[in-house]
């Protein structure tokens, strides 16, 4: 069940993940991604087979600097035109607009080769996206009447700016008017035009036909054949203009000129900065009449480029984002990731292959889909994985009834924290030991059900009394017992004291009655030859001590010590503050801070219980190296060590704000706890009584304010 429902997840995110790509690509996101990888596709494939029967014939920088300054005298044209014609050229097209008139004497040498030729085809140029041949750039009319044929030159750059397809035919308001790469081609061939569909054009001829398939209605996709100095036979213009010299004089020629018969001859300007400069997926700068070059050469050799229809990309989308959501379960993460990296590359070279036998399909959106869903599903997953691990071993160190830890992993923590301690002497730690009394009562007169009420709040009123970095657990039946990390048996009794009065004072309720319930507790603390079974004996002994004297109470079976002991006494505080600003007048680097704290309204407060909960509380904030010292019943001090000002600001603040919230509780009334807080930062020309003395005089200012506050001078 769980499997088919993991699995149903993985598809429901795999198809709104590829719902949503299909979405923002038919809403144009994505469509300079939808090229990228048509493009890597050309740079991979190489160079194709190029007809030998396209012929380019550049006006280059070469011819620039023999000739002079652009645009030419018309009579070179003229010559051109008889020379291609002496040649036996079939087609010869000048990618040149001549739409102004020049000389009358050159434009009559122009049109009287164009007409003598009879191979001449010229281009015009549409006016932005019109179609109007009325205000497009038309060759002069002298010219016109004597042309082969003339067609349209306009082409569009995809979004970035790149060049990759080329519309065939312009539908103008009087006829349709083709572009010139198909004019030259229809003719060359001998084909017509039959038809026009919205994927396809028709050219035929008695039993011939050629198909030439369209994207966006009326464009073809160039199959690029290869870059533009490595494809088709280039000829210099002044070096043909030679050839036609050398032979007009009976000399050698000076350039072979055999594949310029039966050619089609493509007449430009490709000098730097003369030609328009077009990107396409080959090369970043490409000539204008390369672009027609290359169309003419797709339909001479039928080397069409057909892209694969929008409805074939979107299954793609989709079958490419549903893989991972079968193939992640997020058990085996690793192997998960090299399968899904296998499909990618698969799909890669099986569109790759595709692309060779000139199919293309677009790989970007489909891998686009599959990283997504592989990235989606993999992090649903790792994170259903991850809770249900975390379920299942929570089910398994975890009391199902109270919710604590149940005993046999406080035991493995147990045994660990006392592999600690013996080798840190700082990582001390207490057990509390605790005990419901009564228990037996609730159960016998109550029933089972609030039995297990009881101990679900004694459960929790044991977890929020204590730290969470320590250890609850439930022993066994209404036994708790927790484990006290960094504490001394000093702070762990007073910790047990006010669990018990936390307990003491939480009223049990359900639907009919109102409970009160108290507990037992006995504290131990680790000693370096323990472990973990005797240091939970001790406190199970301190549990029966507490029990046999009258139950609600703490108690320990080992040496009992003030609470207030460990504290400093006033001349050996005194001692160590005079040593430590003896230090610092001959250390430059030596600092420390003097923090004075004074209990608020203490006549009116249980004096030793006050105190007790205090030196708890302190030494829960500061750290092991800072000494505390008790300087009469209300006063106590704390030295700093290594402390700035901020810093021993952030620490008096810290310990404020930690007995602010302790209430305690004597004779059936709570007391609540506040501490006014002075301090002082060494300097070097300090000894111990000017710095006790601006520290009393912080606390004052403390006190002066309201209390319950901290001040520095």
């Amino acid at each position: 069940m769980k499997l088919r429902k993991s699995l149903l997840s993985n598809v429901v995110i795999a198809l709104i993940i590829s719902s949503s790509i299909v979405i923002f690509s038919q809403r144009g996101f994505f469509k300079r991604l939808d090229l990228i990888g048509l493009d890597l596709f050309f740079r991979l494939r190489g160079s194709l087979v190029y007809s030998p029967n396209i012929v380019i014939a550049e006006i280059d920088d070469a011819n620039i600097l023999k000739v002079g300054r652009w645009p030419w005298q018309r009579t070179w044209h003229a010559a051109m035109i008889k020379a291609l014609k002496e040649f036996e050229v079939k087609q010869a097209y000048f990618d040149i607009i001549f739409s102004e008139k020049a000389s009358q004497e050159e434009d009559h040498l122009v049109s009287q080769a164009i007409e003598e030729a009879g191979n001449v085809y010229l281009p015009f140029v549409f006016q932005g996206q019109s179609t109007d041949i009325n205000k497009a750039f038309v060759p002069i009319e002298e010219y016109s009447a004597y042309l082969k044929g003339s067609g349209a030159i306009n082409s569009f750059p995809d979004i970035d700016g790149s060049l990759r397809r080329i519309p065939l035919f312009f539908e103008g308001k009087d006829k349709t008017r083709l572009h010139v790469a198909l004019k030259l081609s229809m003719d060359y061939l001998g084909l017509n035009l039959e038809g026009i569909d919205k994927d396809k054009l028709t050219l035929s001829k008695d039993r011939e036909r050629l198909t030439i398939p369209l994207l966006d209605k009326d464009k073809m996709l160039i199959n690029w054949p290869g870059r533009w100095k490595d494809i088709f036979v280039h000829y210099s213009f002044l070096d043909i203009l030679q050839a036609y010299k050398d032979k007009l004089e009976a000399r050698p020629l000076s350039i072979d000129v055999g594949p310029l018969k039966d050619s089609i001859c493509l007449v430009g300007v490709t000098a730097i900065g003369l030609y328009d400069i077009i990107s396409i997926p080959l090369e970043p700068e490409y000539p204008g009449i390369g672009v027609i070059a290359a169309s003419i050469d797709n339909i001479l050799n039928r080397n069409f480029l057909r892209g694969a229809s929008t409805r074939m990309n979107w299954v793609l989308i989709y079958v490419l984002a549903l893989i991972p959501s079968l193939l992640i379960s997020g058990e085996k993460s690793a192997r998960e990731s090299l399968l899904a990296l296998a499909v990618a590359v698969s799909f890669f070279v099986i569109s790759f292959f595709f692309f060779k036998h000139n199919v293309w399909i677009n790989i970007s959106l489909p891998l686009l889909s599959l990283f997504f869903s592989y990235l989606t599903v993999t992090t649903y997953n790792l994170v259903r994985v991850s809770m249900e691990r975390r379920s299942f071993f929570e089910l398994a160190v975890t009391d199902e009834l109270t919710r604590l830890y149940n005993i046999r992993y406080f035991k493995m923590i147990l045994k660990a924290e006392c592999l600690i301690a013996k080798s840190e002497v700082s990582k001390r730690f207490c057990i509390v030991m605790s005990d419901v009394d009564h228990f037996k009562h609730f159960n016998d007169t109550y029933g089972h059900q609030v039995g297990d009420l009881v101990l679900k709040e004694v459960a929790d009123a044991l977890r929020s009394s204590v730290r969470s970095s320590d250890v609850v657990a439930r022993y066994g039946g209404e036994e708790m017992i927790i484990m006290l990390r960094g504490t001394s048996l000093e702070s762990a009794l007073a910790v047990a004291e006010k669990v018990r009065r936390n307990v003491e004072s939480h009223l049990v309720k359900d639907d009919k009655n109102t409970y009160k319930v108290t507990i037992s507790l006995g504290v131990s603390s680790f000693n370096p030859q323990d472990n973990e079974e005797t240091v939970i004996k001790r406190a199970d002994a301190g549990l029966y001590r507490a029990k046999d004297s009258g139950r609600n109470r703490v108690e320990t079976e080992e040496k009992k010590v003030d609470k207030l002991i460990e504290l400093y006494t006033p001349d050996r505080f005194k001692k160590v503050l005079t040593s430590a600003c003896e230090m610092g007048k001959t250390e430059v680097d030596k600092r420390f801070c003097l923090v004075l704290g004074e209990i608020d309204k203490f006549k009116d407060q249980p004096g030793n219980l006050v105190l007790q909960e205090v030196a708890v509380r302190v030494r829960e904030v500061v750290r092991s190296s800072d000494i505390i010292a008790r300087l009469n019943d209300k006063k106590m001090a704390i030295l700093l060590d290594g402390a700035s000002l901020e810093d021993g600001l952030i620490v008096a603040e810290k310990v404020r704000k930690s007995i602010e919230g302790s209430l305690i509780k004597a004779e059936d009334k709570d007391y609540k706890i506040t501490l006014s807080l002075g301090l002082a930062s060494f300097v070097r020309r300090d000894d111990s009584d000017t710095l006790l003395k601006r520290a009393e005089d912080s606390l004052l200012r403390a006190r002066e304010g309201g209390g319950n506050r901290v001040c520095a001078l």
